[in-house]
């Protein structure tokens, strides 16, 4: 009986300490668990709004190569630079240097 015992707690971490091991693994690593998840989210988000610019980058350089002079496009490029504050976030978010936008135009300031 003592000889099983013996080997169940070294299969499971040693002689009694493994539930308070878990104890304290859960106090102090649920905040941390709960960090990256949220971070996670996060991570998750940035992705999705960096396919979204990438999507809107292409469609905006193919609309303007079309018809650089349509004032609609004008005007939805200005709402888009707006929207994300005049930086290519796409840029930014693959640690590249920052874009700023002409309002009006659409076109790199530079």
């Amino acid at each position: 009986m003592i000889k099983d015992r013996q080997a169940y707690e070294i299969r499971n971490g040693g002689f009694g300490i493994l539930d308070r091991y878990k104890e304290d693994l859960n106090d102090s690593d649920s905040s941390k668990i709960k960090v990256d998840q949220e971070l996670d989210k996060l991570e998750q988000k940035v992705d999705l709004m960096d396919s979204i610019v990438n999507e809107l980058e292409y469609d905006f350089a193919t609309w303007f190569s079309e018809d650089p002079d349509n004032t609609r496009l004008k005007e939805i490029k200005a709402k888009y630079n707006v929207c994300i504050r005049n930086i290519d976030l796409s840029e930014y978010v693959k640690g590249k240097s920052l874009v700023v936008y002409d309002d009006e135009t659409g076109k790199d300031k530079d």
